[in-house]
């Protein structure tokens, strides 16, 4: 959470670079946008969607998010700003403006560029990606930057495989035209480098049931529970496979075992 109309010059300029080149390669001016007009340019693109959206809020919202920007141009450290950014992007967020949300979160990354940070903004923006109504250009957009989220995510945490899979995973869910089964070859190629990989194979356990390969769910799920029994999500998916085949005694145990993930 592939994007377009709106192309954010960020997208073109700075994840651009960044996602064909390697953060190595990049210009300081690029690679600190907080030392460069970046920022600066990032700053005016979303206060001119910030003022058009504000029209739209009650008189008690439109105080509510003017008082966290006041907080936050008083912002005396990293901690206070960083803390006041994410409440402004969870406003807009609840306001169901997904997209702006998004926005705020990948600003959150640049200004405090971490792998839980871009990951967070390429999740947003993933949200965002699957709003009802949400013109395919744009989601197109949306897309495209959520894949360069995790990009950067992986930059910073090479060795972090949830920012792979998620990548792949968007490769899943919004495949390219030409290429339907670019997501789960990229799943199993992960799942062929890290064997032992449980979240990889989790995914690749739920994709199957999703194609009605039921044996092959079973046994990419068997493969993880010998791995790690505690690996709880797994017993909701083995609970599907027991509806599908009407075992009631599977679904009695599975059932059990699912809630307790719930819970």
């Amino acid at each position: 959470m592939t994007f377009s109309p709106v192309k954010l010059f960020i997208g073109s300029v700075l994840l651009f670079f960044i996602f064909y080149f390697g953060l190595s390669k990049v210009a300081p001016e690029v690679r600190n946008p907080e030392k460069s007009g970046l920022l600066e340019n990032i700053d005016i693109n979303l206060d001119q969607e910030v003022v058009r959206l504000k029209d739209s809020l009650s008189g008690a919202e439109r105080t509510s998010i003017e008082l966290m920007e006041h907080q936050l141009s008083l912002a005396a450290n990293d901690s206070s700003k960083l803390s006041t950014m994410q409440s402004i992007s969870g406003f807009w967020y609840r306001q169901g403006q997904v997209g702006l949300s998004a926005k705020y979160a990948r600003k959150i990354a640049m200004t405090f560029p971490s792998g839980e940070n871009w990951a967070i903004a390429a999740t947003n923006f993933i949200l965002a990606a699957k709003q009802p109504e949400v013109p395919t250009a744009m989601q197109a957009e949306y897309v495209e930057q959520a894949q360069m989220g995790f990009k950067q995510a992986q930059i910073l945490e090479p060795t972090e495989i949830s920012h792979q899979v998620n990548s792949a995973l968007i490769h899943v869910e919004f495949p390219p035209q030409d290429q339907p089964m670019t997501g789960i070859l990229e799943l199993r190629k992960l799942n062929e480098t890290y064997p032992d990989n449980t979240l990889v194979m989790y995914h690749l356990a739920r994709l199957a049931i999703q194609t009605g390969q039921w044996a092959k769910a079973t046994e990419r799920l068997d493969a993880l529970i010998k791995l790690d029994p505690d690996y709880t999500r797994a017993y909701c998916l083995y609970l599907e496979i027991a509806r599908h085949d009407g075992d009631q005694a599977a679904i009695t145990k599975w059932t059990k075992k699912c809630e307790l993930n719930q819970n």
